[in-house]
């Protein structure tokens, strides 16, 4: 648009411009996103990781404690609810981890076909994650 100032040219992007535009936007918007799903794999698997080493040092407590001739039996029954609740969430984790990592998978495999993705740091630490988590589903 003009405002008919001397001097002032109006300027049309050629559509290679536009072209180039989109391209650069969206490989940054994958880029994000390569970024964001890997961090929720990273995470949710710390968490899945987390829960299952809890569960483990529990149920160990708990024998421990069964073994001592000297804690209470309703100390005991504590112990094992705190070993059940930390054993419901581990399904839920692991599904939620399956989910995030499906989704990872795919954007990986994608992102694989475009050159100017192919050596960049973000999808190099996603395989690095997809490599981890998937020795959680073997």
């Amino acid at each position: 648009r003009s405002t008919g100032c001397p001097g002032e040219f109006l300027v049309i992007p050629s559509p290679l411009f536009v072209c180039l535009s989109v391209c650069v936007v969206l490989m940054s918007e994958r880029r994000r996103r390569i970024k964001i799903l890997t961090g929720s794999c990273k995470r949710i698997h710390r968490e899945l990781e987390a829960y299952q080493q809890e569960a483990a040092d529990q149920q160990t407590r708990i024998e421990q404690l069964r073994d001592s001739a000297t804690c209470e039996v309703e100390y005991i029954r504590k112990q094992t609810e705190v070993l059940r609740e930390t054993e419901h969430m581990i399904p839920d984790t692991r599904r939620r981890l399956e989910k995030a990592y499906e989704e990872l998978t795919s954007l990986v495999h994608e992102c694989e076909t475009e050159q100017e993705l192919l050596e960049s740091e973000e999808l190099v630490q996603a395989r690095a994650v997809v490599e981890a988590v998937a020795a959680v589903f073997a």
